[in-house]
């Protein structure tokens, strides 16, 4: 695997040195202790403002033990099952960019520093909704349904009605309830999901926003089904409930799975109207006054010619600087409540005796350009959209290490299910494309992920919806090349080795043909473009993770 104290620098792989250099310390709290997890938590009801390869310990056989031969995934007594595997929670944040982990020095220490740092992780699929529809399901878009947001392909309607249900009756909640585990989620479900949408089947704790989720305060979240709006600062209250349900569940004889679904760095809405950037909790409104985000620093930033890149998707006027400076200034003092979070569950589960038997997944739902290519938000095939951060502690992962395998949102559902013993289980049943990571820490039987991951996204434009199935672009990323082909019959093709930014696309927008000067890069369009074949309509891990040769050299 690709596993490393020092992690090497292939294309991909983070940059976050300068950043985190301007920015460490700016919201550390000053309680963090030596020893243990951290002082007295602002969240809490006391508060008072609203690459290499090193050998990795295998995960704990208890943990990752199979259900017994020939039974199914709830065949172990909840007493033993509790003893043998582990609790988990997932935690996610809203659009949250790389690079912006350097301004959450808890969760960097606390999950990174004591697990694992995925640094080249990706979001497939780089949109709120498909992307946690992945996370929900384990299956990229093609097979949950859901491509976009909203629209014929898109939202919370579209996950509940594909399928006739399918995704309702057949998701991670019921999964691991089946597998014996008490199962949570609260926090920003699906778009469009309101308290008259039908409720996913096999969740005992049923807590999602139902209105001004975007908001951050008096956002109403559906309690089992009993509508309630906590005062406070929406992360502050997501944290407390968190928190609680995770004591109620300690004494348990089962084991619990919680889902933590922050809505934090998403852009505030207030009555219908985007605001432009996030509301920070007022303890946090002074941080960060004179941070810069990392994007003004690339050549990227503002690209001089975008004549090589598709305008449908948004590329426009430059981005004016000072909308840069000040969505950047929110996005952070907005993620400095959620690093409060973060380290208010881990003084919990610390609390309640449950940290060291507990797998804990931190990550977003997909990254976020701010100015780089004239862009600013979400849903594109650059490389600022595709990473996001993905931490992973718990029972066996290894304690400070990175990763620079090609780790991906569809792959969490796998390996939260394999953390259950209950992965082969549901393959049987013909769900779950992704692998699992876990597979990555078993020793001598530790197997790689594929090199080659494809990618895609949705759209609303009735061109696509009519002539595409929905799809606005579909291709496939490895750690050196990026590949697209758009619904508008452009294709886009990077080479992030010579051209880390992205800034000049080697194919005729129009033909798709390498232009004058690339024509040495035809073996690896030609393989790209066959892979894309491969994967556009795979299904399960035998053809979703597929082995390929190393791509030929360019001439």
């Amino acid at each position: 695997m690709s596993l490393s104290r020092r992690p090497s620098a292939p294309a991909r792989t983070r940059r976050r040195a300068v950043a985190l250099a301007a920015q460490v310390g700016l919201t550390v709290l000053a309680g963090v202790l030596a020893v243990g997890v951290v002082a007295p938590d602002p969240t809490g009801d006391d508060a008072t403002s609203r690459g290499a390869t090193v050998r990795a310990a295998a995960l704990a056989p208890a943990a990752l033990a199979p259900a017994a031969a020939g039974a199914g995934p709830g065949a172990v007594a909840p007493s033993a099952r509790k003893a043998r595997r582990p609790n988990i929670v997932l935690i996610t944040t809203d659009d949250q960019a790389d690079t912006d982990l350097s301004a959450m020095p808890l969760t960097r220490r606390l999950l990174g520093g004591r697990g694992v740092d995925f640094v080249n992780a990706i979001s497939p699929h780089p949109l709120c909704c498909p992307a946690r529809a992945e996370i929900f399901t384990g299956e990229y878009a093609h097979n949950n349904g859901v491509k976009h947001n909203d629209g014929p392909f898109g939202g919370h309607a579209r996950f509940a009605a594909y399928r006739d249900g399918r995704n309702l009756r057949g998701n991670l909640g019921t999964w691991m309830r089946q597998a014996g585990y008490r199962t949570g989620f609260t926090g920003k479900m699906l778009n469009g999901y309101t308290a008259r949408s039908p409720r996913p089947r096999g969740w005992d704790w049923w807590d999602p926003t139902t209105e001004r989720t975007y908001a951050y305060t008096r956002t109403t979240f559906l309690d089992d089904g009993r509508p309630v709006t906590p005062k406070g600062y929406a992360t502050d209250v997501l944290a407390r409930r968190s928190s609680a349900w995770v004591r109620e569940q300690a004494p348990a004889a089962k084991p619990f799975f919680l889902w933590v679904s922050h809505v934090a760095p998403h852009e505030a809405i207030v009555g219908g109207k985007p605001v432009g950037y996030p509301f920070s909790a007022e303890r946090h409104d002074r941080l960060h006054h004179d941070a810069r985000p990392p994007s003004m620093r690339k050549p990227s930033y503002n690209e001089a010619d975008v004549s090589d890149k598709p305008r449908y998707s948004g590329i426009g006027a430059k981005v004016p600087e000072a909308e840069v400076l000040r969505t950047h200034r929110q996005r952070l003092r907005s993620l400095a409540a959620v690093d409060e979070a973060n380290a208010s569950i881990l003084r919990t589960l610390e609390r309640t005796g449950e940290l060291g038997r507990t797998l804990v997944v931190f990550t977003s739902d997909n990254g976020f350009l701010l100015g780089e290519h004239r862009l600013r938000g979400k849903n594109q095939v650059y490389d600022e959209n595709l990473q996001v951060p993905l931490l992973v502690r718990g029972p066996g992962v290894p304690s400070g290490e990175t990763s620079t395998a090609l780790a991906e949102t569809v792959d969490l559902a796998p390996t939260i299910l394999d953390a259950a013993g209950a992965l082969e289980d549901v393959r049987r049943s013909g769900r779950v494309d992704g692998r699992s990571l876990l597979d990555l820490f078993r020793g001598d039987r530790a197997r790689p992920l594929s090199s080659t991951v494809l990618i895609q996204a949705g759209t609303k434009r009735r061109a696509a919806v009519r002539g595409n199935d929905g799809w606005a672009f579909r291709g496939v990323t490895t750690a050196r090349y990026t590949y697209a082909e758009h619904f508008t019959g452009q294709s886009e093709l990077y080479d992030r080795e010579v051209d880390p930014h992205e800034l000049d696309n080697l194919l005729e927008l129009r033909s798709g043909d390498l232009r004058r000067g690339a024509r040495g890069y035809a073996d690896v369009l030609d393989a790209l473009r066959s892979r894309l074949r491969d994967l556009r309509s795979c299904q399960g891990p035998a053809e979703c993770d597929r082995r390929y040769p190393p791509l030929p050299d360019p001439r």
